[in-house]
């Protein structure tokens, strides 16, 4: 993709009655939208092309997916300002369509928003349907795919909830899993794949251990004391594997912040001196191997 893009070249659009969908986002179908760099594509350019658009007579227009960077509070005063008032304008050129319901048939004339904080709630990415706010939330025909930021109905792509945080993700996005004891929906922020029997299970069906200071976490069932295993400590009251704890010791040269951590992990401390201790006498012996070998260049040219 090219993140230079600025949207100047969308002008040959202007007053066209025939587009029903326009996806600024710069991302390929089910792809997450974060791009790095971050795309150039501008609200100044843009944004009055797509006035042109609503205000031409006759327009077909139903979907617009915006840019991830123009969503959220990153926008600066002007440019929130200036999506506001599309947006107004937009929610009120929809409202004038006379869109029927997909599901119920009901009119939705006076839906009160089109667009929520510039992404699309009531129409379907796939089939471009509208559904009303009571067939979306009530009944469940339409979700938002928090992973690509669009809404599908449930007559394109299942969008199964995560039973944890009720989170949505379409099927094209992929991680939700089911939880192998209960065999839930869960998505990957709520699910758990310990380090040790490697099952994933939600948080409702296992008891788990994360180590604050990295990822490493495994069900309680698995704690057998290994480097990978986190205990809490009743003494600093905080959860840490051996090896961050053994980490945590080496930053502060020396000096333990936790008497009842440092017990944890003196075993490793002994292990990594006695290597240390190896390593040097290995050293030793590769230097003294080197010395009778430049010793003897020397005596033979003589």
């Amino acid at each position: 993709m090219d993140v230079s893009i600025t949207g100047i070249g969308l002008s040959p659009l202007r007053s066209s009655i025939v587009l029903e969908q326009i996806d600024l986002s710069l991302a390929r179908k089910h792809k997450r939208q974060g791009i790095y760099p971050e795309p150039k594509i501008s609200e100044e350019a843009v944004v009055p092309i797509l006035d042109d658009i609503i205000s031409a007579d006759g327009c077909s227009l139903k979907y617009i997916q915006f840019p991830i960077k123009w969503i959220g509070w990153h926008r600066n005063s002007n440019s929130s300002e200036r999506l506001s008032r599309f947006r107004e304008r937009y929610n009120h050129y929809l409202n004038t369509r006379g869109l029927i319901c997909a599901k119920c048939n009901r009119s939705m004339r006076d839906n009160r928003e089109w667009l929520s904080l510039l992404q699309n709630t009531n129409i379907c990415y796939e089939c471009l349907k509208p559904t009303c706010d009571t067939c979306r939330t009530m009944n469940g025909s339409a979700v938002f795919c928090r992973y690509c930021k669009k809404t599908y109905c449930t007559d394109c792509i299942p969008v199964p909830k995560c039973m944890i945080c009720s989170a949505g993700k379409c099927e094209g996005c992929g991680d939700m899993k089911a939880c192998e004891e209960c065999g839930e929906a869960i998505c990957e922020d709520c699910s758990f794949a310990c380090g040790g029997c490697n099952r994933s299970r939600c948080e409702n069906c296992a008891e788990i251990s994360q180590c604050e200071g990295c990822t490493v976490k495994h069900c309680e069932e698995c704690y057998n004391g290994k480097e990978y295993s986190v205990k809490y400590c009743e003494e600093c009251r905080n959860n840490y594997c051996s090896t961050c704890k053994l980490n945590g010791l080496k930053d502060t040269y020396g000096e333990l912040r936790c008497n009842a951590c440092a017990g944890d992990v003196a075993h490793l401390i002994v292990e990594e001196m006695d290597k240390l201790r190896t390593k040097n006498e290995e050293l030793g012996k590769e230097n003294e191997e080197l010395r009778r070998k430049v010793e003897s260049l020397t005596l033979s040219r003589v």
